[in-house]
């Protein structure tokens, strides 16, 4: 039962553009206690698979972001193209 809210809660936020309340998730996922749904949240947390964000207003939680390994990779091509566009 687990891994089946865990893998709908990754696909919901993988899909998801804005961060969502635990309410949303799990009416989204269609888990049927809060509480499950914010402990699989915050299991992925902890896993590392999904950001999370504890604010006045409670739990907040989005996708992953994109690691620091592809944003250096990002960063290296956009300066190598500023060069190039330098040259010209």
């Amino acid at each position: 039962m687990g891994r089946i809210n865990s893998r709908s809660i990754m696909r919901l936020l993988q899909n998801s553009r804005h961060p969502m309340h635990v309410e949303r998730i799990r009416a989204e996922c269609g888990i049927g206690n809060w509480q499950t749904a914010l402990s699989r949240c915050l299991e992925l947390l902890h896993e590392g698979a999904i950001e999370g964000t504890r604010t006045s207003n409670g739990w907040v939680f989005s996708r992953k972001s994109r690691s620091a390994h592809s944003r250096a990779i990002s960063s290296e091509f956009l300066q190598e193209h500023e060069k190039t566009e330098r040259r010209t």
